[in-house]
């Protein structure tokens, strides 16, 4: 069974991997309106209100997590002759970069939970991209189908905005990821096997 991780070049995984970069940091930080200077570096406060039945910050939470697994997905494609810890330190890096500017501009929230959350998420993206075919193969059409699903949404409605991905890209992992791991399986497998056909 051919290795579909092989097929990916380095510099269109970096491209892809600097524009996700740079996505987050619009959604994070640009299209936020200024307000005034907070921050919050108690560890793990959203788990506990979460658990006390703060379901608005478990949104926010599980959002935080699930915006940074392409990140590390393509971090690992992008960087995949590094060691995978140096990966997820870019990460960690890189959110707490954006946790110190909203500081510094007034914009957002700066917190602990956001970098553990986010970085989490690039390291479940990691493991993604490197572990079973199959979780790489679904993840790659997740990925895909969520780009669609913005795409389509907001031709829909007939405007963009930055503060509707999150809810759409939250629908698209959270229901609809276990029919892509089995509809991804299945068309990568008829791939292989005409592949095979025409080897022979």
């Amino acid at each position: 069974m051919k290795d579909s991780r092989k097929e990916i070049g380095i510099w269109p995984a970096r491209v892809l991997f600097v524009l996700y970069l740079l996505f987050f940091a619009t959604y994070t930080i640009f299209m936020r309106t200024v307000g005034p200077r907070r921050w919050n570096l108690m560890p793990f406060w959203e788990l506990r209100y979460s658990l006390a039945g703060g379901l608005a910050t478990f949104q926010f939470l599980i959002i935080n997590i699930l915006l940074c697994i392409p990140m590390g997905y393509f971090g690992a494609a992008a960087f995949r002759n590094t060691k995978k810890w140096k990966i997820v330190l870019l990460i960690a890096c890189y959110s707490t970069t954006i946790e110190l500017i909203q500081l510094i501009t007034a914009r957002g929230l700066c917190e602990f939970d956001d970098v553990f959350n986010n970085t989490l998420g690039g390291a479940i993206g990691i493991l993604c991209f490197y572990g079973p075919l199959e979780i790489f193969d679904a993840m790659a059409v997740t990925i895909v189908y969520g780009a669609v699903m913005i795409i389509l949404e907001f031709r829909q409605s007939g405007s963009f905005s930055f503060g509707r991905v999150p809810g759409v890209l939250t629908k698209t992992y959270v229901l609809y990821i276990p029919a892509h791991a089995v509809i991804s399986y299945y068309i990568f497998r008829l791939f292989d096997m005409y592949g095979d056909l025409r080897s022979n």
